[in-house]
Formats: structure tokens, C-alpha cells, sequence
């Protein structure tokens, strides 16, 4: 049996916990509270593989692309520079202005029109949110998912449909894509849609705690299929080079 072909997060301490990467073409979640690093995890994946010529689509809803280009500076990723020699492309979305049926439709365009090896969704959370204030069959359609009864389903219906089809049509175009979403404290769930955590084919859980009198992150990696990953609690700091775990 062939090995499987694995793609490189080149996170320090990540990728040995996974068998060397995540399988080529798999869809990972990688979940969190807010500032445990979640936007760092998926520019870090973004830029370390454009540095080593391997294009990425950047798709953005809480952070304009301004603040992403600052972000990434700060580690010594020049995204603007990447952007220009046509490795990363970024997609900005402001969701308070732009209909969900127009986003994925915008995405769907994209992703038809290049060929892409990297992709970043940071984060769901936004999308889900206004996906359940849509209640209508159109924004199901839009992913691919026939509605089973003519009448308007219910927003949570709607949401988690979109979320299902849409994580669906990434898997369906080969790309490997890191899929961002908050973690609500206290939650059973994994993700505040409570859905993707089944679709897709990993699950990476970020943490920013208090412990003692001083506040630490931390990575697990909670699921990813065909590998024989590592499940422990690790350690993870951000320093000048992105994320390390230790």
C-alpha cells in the first residue's frame, strides 16, 4: 500500500504529532477560544508553504486584509509580497454587507477558476452565524443541498446545512484546508456550529488559559483521520517565528 502523501504545516512540534502532516487534500478544524491563536495557526500555513512555492487562498470574514498583512509582519511573512509573485491570494468578505448566497457563490467562483494546493476559511464561526439568520432554501441550494420540503426550514437547519456543503465543496476540489471556528466555553461541542467537527477529516484544538497567576496556550490534536496521531495535551507558545509546540 502506498504511503499516504502528507502536507506540511511546518510548525514546529506540530507535525510529528501527525505522522508527518496533515494527508494531502483533507480538511482540518482547527477549534479555540478567542486569542489562543487560531488566525497565527492558519497564516503560519498559509505563508510557510508559499515560501516553498506552493500557492494559498486566504478566505477572510473577521480580519480585514490590512490587519492580516500587519499580522503576518510581525512573524516575517510578507504577505503582500507572496501575493504579488502569485502565491497567496486573499478573499475578503464583510458580511454586514454582502449576502452568505454571494460569498460562496464568490468562492466556489474561485476555487473553479485556480488550482489551488493550501486553504485557510478563518473563520466559520461568521459565516454560521449569518447562515442561521438566512432562513431560506436558495442558501442551500447554493452548496449543493436539495431541501427536502418545499416550506422555509429553520435557521439552525440552514446553518448547519451550509456549513456541511460548503466544507463539502472544499474536500470536493483536492485542496488541503485549515477551517477556523470559535470553541464556546463550556461547550460539548467542538466548534459553535456543532457540525463541522463530524465533516471534517481533523480536529486541532487550541487553548489560552489561566494557569497559576499567568495565562498559557495549548494544542491538542483531537482527530485526524488515516493517521495514527498523537492525543495529548501539549504545550504551544507563539514567539517571533509563529507558533511552536512544545
Amino acid at each position: 500500500m502506498p504511503e499516504m502523501k502528507r502536507v506540511k504545516t511546518y510548525i514546529r512540534g506540530l507535525d510529528e504529532l501527525m505522522g508527518g502532516g496533515i494527508p494531502s487534500g483533507r480538511a482540518v478544524l482547527v477549534t479555540g477560544n478567542a486569542g489562543c491563536g487560531k488566525t497565527i495557526f492558519g497564516l503560519q500555513f498559509i505563508c510557510e508553504g508559499a515560501k516553498r512555492g506552493e500557492r494559498g487562498l486566504y478566505i477572510a470574514f473577521e480580519e480585514q486584509k490590512r490587519d492580516l498583512v500587519l499580522q503576518a509582519s510581525q512573524f516575517g511573512w510578507d504577505l503582500e509580497e507572496m501575493e504579488r509573485d502569485g502565491l497567496v491570494h486573499i478573499m475578503n468578505f464583510n458580511m454586514s454587507t454582502i449576502p452568505v448566497v454571494k460569498v460562496i457563490s464568490e468562492i466556489d467562483k474561485e476555487l473553479k477558476l485556480n488550482v489551488y494546493e493550501r486553504l485557510v476559511f478563518d473563520s466559520l464561526t461568521i459565516l454560521s452565524i449569518f447562515a442561521g439568520i438566512v432562513a431560506g432554501v436558495e442558501l442551500l441550494r447554493s452548496v449543493g443541498i436539495s431541501p427536502e420540503r418545499a416550506h422555509l426550514p429553520a435557521g439552525e437547519t440552514v446553518m448547519r446545512g451550509t456549513i456541511m456543503g460548503l466544507i463539502r465543496r472544499i474536500k470536493e476540489n483536492k485542496v488541503t484546508a485549515i477551517i477556523t471556528s470559535e470553541l464556546p466555553e463550556k461547550s460539548p461541542y467542538l466548534s459553535r456550529d456543532t457540525i463541522s467537527e463530524f465533516i471534517c477529516d481533523g480536529v486541532i484544538r487550541m487553548e489560552d488559559k489561566p494557569v497559576g497567576k499567568s495565562r498559557k496556550r495549548f494544542l491538542e490534536v483531537v482527530k485526524m483521520r488515516h493517521t495514527n496521531h498523537d492525543r495529548n495535551l501539549h504545550g504551544m507558545e507563539i514567539g517571533k517565528n509563529g507558533i511552536v509546540v512544545r
